[in-house]
């Protein structure tokens, strides 16, 4: 019986710390989840910045190409020299946006590998949680049996009566051998 406690108390014990450490291990997985929403904002507030300041750099050169148009329509004279410096400038201005987008493509790639990385790392932790066995004990009911498939299964309840009746018919076994052993005493203290 003291086993038996000690055993339940044993089982309890292994149960709660189970349960600990999956809260703890949810809790990480939480805490990691935050930081990296955290971190997937900051990267979106850079990548609007630099799509922001693109987009001004762009207002600029239209600004700028207006300006230059303007410049070679009022020297005629020279306008081969312009339409010359125009087309380099606008080969320049084309190389430096055809930079700018590689920039951001190559941006929102390395945001996508994180994004991917910290999925991968998701699964790999609840993988690891879904693998912790979770102990699922039943109340203790003294009427039921073991469930061995025994020939001679018997709840406790049943063992303890059989256990009882043998301990009385033991204890009658003994009054009668000492009733015995006593009449004959008597009966050889009555022939001396």
């Amino acid at each position: 019986m003291k086993d038996e406690i000690k055993r339940l108390e044993e089982q309890e014990k292994k149960r709660v710390e189970m349960q600990l450490a999956r809260e703890a291990a949810m809790k990480a997985v939480e805490e990691k989840n935050q930081k990296n929403k955290k971190n997937v904002g900051e990267m979106k507030k850079i990548s609007e910045k630099n799509q922001t300041i693109i987009e001004k750099k762009k207002l600029k050169e239209v600004e700028r190409k207006k300006k230059l148009k303007d410049a070679v329509i009022e020297t005629e004279g020279n306008g081969i020299l312009e339409r010359e410096k125009i087309a380099k400038t606008n080969k320049i201005i084309h190389d430096n946006v055809k930079k700018e987008k590689k920039k951001m493509v190559d941006l929102k790639k390395q945001e996508l590998e994180i994004e991917m990385e910290k999925k991968k790392e998701l699964i790999a932790k609840i993988r690891e949680l879904e693998k912790i066995p979770i102990p699922r004990t039943r109340a203790y009911d003294p009427t039921e049996t073991a469930g061995h498939g025994l020939l001679e299964e018997m709840t406790i309840i049943e063992l303890r009566e059989r256990l009882e009746e043998q301990k009385r018919l033991i204890a009658e076994h003994r009054e009668k051998k000492r009733v015995e052993i006593l009449g004959s005493i008597d009966k050889k203290k009555t022939d001396l």
